[in-house]
């Protein structure tokens, strides 16, 4: 079950990253698409739910195996303190001055808080090794989400804002995620399972050979 959640940790992270990253980095020229004239720190409000749901894929796989285990009563009071705890510290940063945009952040702490406690709450309780999300998610992850990140910053950078623009950062680091997750991020099990679900989906298309018999 530890082994399946650890996969479907990773699988999560590297599917939600795929809109992600392209999204956060041409948020600005998505919404003015959409909106026509953004209002102030609507961006960086954006900007802050995704870090803070790319945080809370990591563990996706791992509460799924907390509750299966069940006996969660106080795992659960944990994680809802910790969402609690937004409120009075977007509060503090409001009242000490920080940016709106930077009071957010207080998501992102809490989501991080929420991530290690799972992560020591199945240590404690079903005797996984921390360094085992550390080498089976964390740093998996990592290798594709860097490579990632500075293409589509190179591009970012480079040209003009534009749909051109956009579209290429969508399929740069698209291209660049799956590559990179492919080659050193999955082992040989995994590309064979990935392989499989694609061969599946192409025999129902229609017009293929099995999905016309």
């Amino acid at each position: 079950m530890i082994t399946l959640s650890l996969r479907t940790s990773k699988f999560i992270m590297l599917l939600a990253f795929l809109w992600m990253l392209p999204l956060y980095i041409e948020l600005d020229y998505i919404l003015t698409l959409w909106l026509k004239t953004v209002p102030v720190h609507v961006t960086g409000f954006c900007r802050v739910i995704l870090v803070t749901y790319a945080v809370n894929t990591l563990i996706m796989g791992y509460s799924a195996a907390v509750g299966a285990y069940g006996k969660v009563g106080s795992y659960q009071s944990v994680q809802g303190t910790l969402l609690v705890l937004t409120f009075p510290l977007t509060w503090l940063a409001f009242k000490l001055g920080a940016p709106p945009e930077y009071a957010l952040l207080s998501l992102v702490a809490m989501a991080v808080c929420g991530d290690l406690y799972c992560v020591f709450w199945v240590k404690k309780k079903m005797n996984v090794p921390v360094s085992r999300w550390i080498k089976d998610v964390l740093l998996k992850c990592l290798i594709f989400v860097i490579p990632s990140t500075l293409v589509g910053s190179v591009v970012y950078i480079g040209l003009e804002s534009s749909f051109w623009r956009t579209l290429l950062v969508f399929c740069l680091t698209g291209v660049s995620t799956l590559s990179v997750a492919w080659c050193l991020a999955m082992d040989q099990e995994e590309r064979r399972f990935c392989l499989d679900k694609i061969h599946g989906i192409l025999k129902r298309l229609p017009g293929s050979k099995n999905g016309e018999s």
